[in-house]
């Protein structure tokens, strides 16, 4: 089992779909501020706490450089320097994280990896341009997180893909 997978995988699942509920209660802002720092908190802790077996490769540039990336976009949308719906958001971390897993899988000649690669790059393009938009949050709790976790669980290695 890949623990720092399946714990983000889990982060990931909860967060948006928390997200998604306290967007249709029309919640204050506070609560999605409260959550968030509370799962990255977690994840931050079992990350470092798992550190001595997770084995650093050539990938970890690829996933740092995607979430920099990603995160460098969302303050970008949410903070209204870039000009863009919110559900653009999800489709870009989609995206970015989808063709990563992508060109690990095709790398490694990992098949799950590619298959979720690839479903994670259709649902990117089908959030953007479809009634989908609507349940963004929602919709990318269940096709990122559920996998994510999945993978974690059953994978073999210690490793961080």
């Amino acid at each position: 089992m890949n623990k720092p997978m399946t714990v983000w995988g889990l982060i990931i699942f909860f967060g948006f779909a928390l997200t998604h509920f306290l967007i249709t209660l029309s919640a204050d802002i506070i609560y999605f501020w409260i959550i968030w720092l509370i799962l990255l908190i977690a994840g931050i802790i079992i990350g470092f706490s798992t550190r001595k077996t997770v084995k650093k490769d050539k990938f970890s540039l690829v996933w740092l450089t995607s979430v920099f990336v990603g995160a460098l976009l969302t303050f970008s949308i949410v903070s209204s320097i870039i000009f863009l719906p919110g559900y653009y958001i999800m489709g870009i971390w989609l995206l970015l994280m989808g063709a990563s897993l992508l060109g690990v899988g095709l790398t490694l000649n990992g098949p799950t990896e590619i298959s979720i690669g690839l479903i994670w790059l259709c649902f990117a393009f089908l959030i953007i341009t479809t009634p989908l938009q609507a349940y963004h949050f929602l919709v990318s709790a269940i096709v990122f997180g559920i996998p994510m976790t999945l993978m974690g669980i059953y994978s073999k290695q210690t490793s961080v893909h």
